[in-house]
């Protein structure tokens, strides 16, 4: 078992800042034993669905040589399961439709950093052209769409911290969810600060942590955690970023209209082991000059070492 200190903090892509008692707790996962996950990820903006994915996720936790504490991931991308003649036709491997990457954790299992991650992104980018250039041909899609996604998606990796954004979604909600300890059922509410997800100053917000055990099923503890923007200091942290940033006050005003953040996070543990079965995240945001964008990501134990 690893030992760990969690804060509902810095979690990069979902840029969660919670100010909350750190607690001492026990991670529900080995070291050294691959657990495997059923992943699925669905994203909509506004009412358009752009992304339905149904994945398996491997993740192996290793205390490095050096004491280093990594987490080592395998996402298989291969929903449909297409067999070997399948794959051939589209001339793709297996191996263009896994991704593998390794995170470096700090000891609150907070990702910090991508081992190699420029060869995250070379192999993101290869693998993200040879999968687009293979649907070229089947009429998925037309070559002019494919090349500005491939450019889009090199933009979206400049350097470390971007690739680590992009990815750590992957695993952070999950791990987010070890190192709670309530006693009582009554909901736990306090103040918290979200990252800007535009940059410039942080947004506070509301959350509310609960407990939720059934005696029906005693073998499963429930926690929830969600939070949402404070409507009238969040607004105010959101004008003061947008006026250094040069905006004149109409188009504050303007990207201020129906500004929207709000997080959902549930746990389900096994009540002996303490592992982490199954984990929901889901976001709903609207950013100045976006889109309303929701996020859905959820987290299934299939396979448990033991």
């Amino acid at each position: 078992m690893i030992r760990a200190l969690i804060i509902a903090a810095p979690f990069t892509t979902l840029a969660v800042q919670a100010q909350v008692q750190q607690i001492e707790t026990t991670c529900g996962l080995d070291e050294g034993k691959q657990y495997t996950f059923k992943y699925h990820k669905l994203v909509r903006v506004e009412s358009n669905l752009i992304r339905d994915a149904h994945s398996l996720l491997r993740i192996t936790l290793i205390t490095e040589d050096d004491g280093t504490l990594t987490a080592k991931t395998i996402l298989d991308m291969n929903a449909l399961e297409l067999n070997p003649e399948q794959l051939e036709q589209l001339n793709l491997t297996e191996a263009d439709l896994q991704s593998e990457v390794t995170f470096i954790l700090n000891d609150r299992l907070n990702t910090i950093g991508l081992r190699d991650w420029e060869a995250v992104r070379d192999r993101t980018l290869e693998q993200t052209s040879r999968i687009l250039d293979a649907m070229i041909p089947e009429g998925l899609i037309d070559k002019a769409a494919a090349e500005q996604l491939k450019s889009e998606t090199a933009s979206m990796l400049v350097d470390e911290q971007a690739v680590l954004d992009v990815y750590a979604i992957r695993i952070n909600p999950y791990f987010l969810g070890y190192g709670w300890e309530l006693k009582a059922h009554t909901p736990i509410e306090e103040p918290v600060n979200i990252a800007n997800p535009i940059g410039g100053h942080d947004l506070p917000a509301y959350s509310t942590m609960e407990l939720r055990d059934d005696p029906k099923t005693p073998d499963t503890v429930e926690y929830r955690y969600s939070q949402v923007l404070h409507p009238l200091k969040a607004n105010a942290a959101m004008r003061k970023t947008l006026t250094e940033r040069g905006l004149t006050k109409n188009e504050i005003e303007s990207a201020l209209v129906g500004m929207q953040l709000e997080d959902a996070f549930g746990w389900q543990y096994h009540a002996q082991s303490g592992i982490i079965e199954r984990a929901d995240f889901a976001r709903i945001s609207r950013m100045p000059g976006g889109a309303v964008t929701g996020t859905v990501v959820r987290w299934e134990l299939v396979d448990d070492p033991e």
